[in-house]
């Protein structure tokens, strides 16, 4: 089944978004007469009227916009905002499972606000990072909107690239993404969803090349250590310790070829000092710190306070990071956390390459923190849908098989006629409600 066959659109679900584009247009040029914040206005009906799975490709391509439409809120952050505020009125909310990954995510939020307010950091990070989170977690429960998702990820990376054309062989930033990292993770993130298609092998062979010379134009070695992190675990099989373990030791492997790599393409040689210098001041914060770190964004908390004698050194590695802003408890969590996630993503290839090319970045990247897509990609594409416990599969099953048999049975009684029931009906008819966008919200 192809990706247009999966996708069906109803009438309601058209007039709908195009009256949510409608909207939006207009909000962007009716402006504030006489001070009223008319604009305002008409944009939350536009993200009211909009259909639901559809917000999250509003948060993923203009994540990187960084104008403000409310206060110091950005138009993705109120789609964000409206996205989950529209989910908790509804009764999808009631479906959502407290899985295991859940569970320890929720106590790393909850250490890190504790760390943060005992010690010195910024609460909003902290919050920006809560709702991507939540993004992340209510897209497994949207009928369509993973798929919806993943329709945005390639419609950006196709608009980039196509913009991008004219420039070539200037470094790819993007023109709304416009940051080489940023724009390579998007591109490996789009590269995993095609590869993992059902579309037919010569458009998926086009597209997988046009992906990997966008992400071999963003001239950035975090990137490139991704998508091969991300080859290399399509190759091997499918564990749910592969994300966590293949970056460090794939890193290993590749470091004697830095320097020629670096060489090779001109690549800056500075930025190999920063990060040196910044995962050096990481880890003097974490032996300081060892079992709670100093709390989230500590750096730009004490520049804001004029506190002194705090290092203001980036440091370009998530889990260094960690372990300096959250200590051990907190990096032990994020760790446990992963692997969790890991194994939810068994079965889903698109989640599982996600949650490796994420990993992969994240040797080389900080990229917690508001207004990241990065971020974003991190917590929405590797969510898995939680399984159905085994005896809830068995009674659904036996009840599924109980109406084949009693239709059968009444084939008796119709003349030989065709029922709509049957395996593969049943079969159908189990698939449609995952499947099927064109639910209203």
């Amino acid at each position: 089944m192809t990706l247009a066959e999966n996708i069906r659109v109803d009438p309601i679900t058209a007039l709908r978004t195009g009256g949510g584009i409608a909207l939006g247009i207009v909000s962007t040029v009716i402006g504030r007469p006489y001070g009223v914040p008319v604009d305002l206005v008409v944009l939350l009906a536009a993200l009211t009227l909009a259909p639901l799975d559809l917000l999250p490709i509003v948060v993923v391509t203009l994540i990187r916009r960084h104008d403000t439409v409310l206060g110091p809120l950005t138009l993705s952050d109120l789609a964000a905002i409206v996205y989950l505020a529209r989910l908790v009125g509804s009764r999808r909310i009631l479906g959502v499972h407290a899985t295991a990954s859940r569970i320890v995510l929720a106590l790393f939020f909850l250490w890190t606000v504790l760390v943060t307010l005992t010690g010195l950091g910024q609460q909003s990070t902290i919050g920006w990072l809560a709702v991507y989170a939540c993004l992340g977690v209510m897209l497994t429960y949207a009928p369509g909107g993973k798929r919806w998702l993943h329709i945005g990820v390639l419609g950006l990376a196709a608009v980039e690239l196509l913009l991008y054309v004219p420039q070539f062989p200037a470094r790819f930033f993007g023109r709304y993404v416009n940051d080489p990292a940023h724009m390579g993770f998007l591109l490996v993130c789009a590269l995993v969803i095609v590869s993992m298609s059902e579309w037919s092998r010569r458009l998926r062979r086009v597209l997988v090349a046009v992906l990997v010379f966008g992400i071999l134009c963003t001239f950035t070695r975090s990137v490139w250590f991704s998508l091969a992190c991300v080859t290399v675990a399509a190759v091997l099989p499918r564990r749910w310790w592969v994300p966590i373990a293949l970056p460090p030791v794939l890193a290993g492997l590749l470091l004697p070829l830095l320097s020629f790599v670096t060489q090779s393409f001109h690549l800056s040689t500075e930025s190999a000092d920063i990060r040196l210098a910044g995962f050096a001041a990481g880890l003097a914060d974490f032996r300081e710190n060892m079992l709670t770190g100093q709390g989230w964004a500590a750096a730009a908390a004490a520049r804001a306070r004029g506190i002194s004698g705090v290092s203001q050194l980036p440091v370009y590695d998530l889990w260094i990071y960690l372990g300096s802003a959250v200590g051990l408890v907190g990096l032990v969590l994020f760790l446990v956390y992963c692997g969790l996630l890991g194994r939810e993503s068994l079965t889903d290839p698109v989640a599982y390459l996600g949650l490796t090319g994420a990993l992969g970045m994240s040797l080389t990247e900080m990229p917690l923190y508001a207004g990241s897509l990065i971020a974003v990609l991190m917590f929405t594409m590797p969510t898995a849908r939680p399984r159905p416990p085994a005896h809830q599969a068995i009674d659904h099953t036996e009840h599924t098989g109980g109406r084949i048999r009693q239709a059968d049975s009444r084939t008796q009684h119709t003349g030989g006629r065709t029922p709509r029931s049957g395996p593969h009906f049943a079969r159908h008819h189990r698939r449609a409600p995952y499947y099927r966008t064109g639910a209203r919200a």
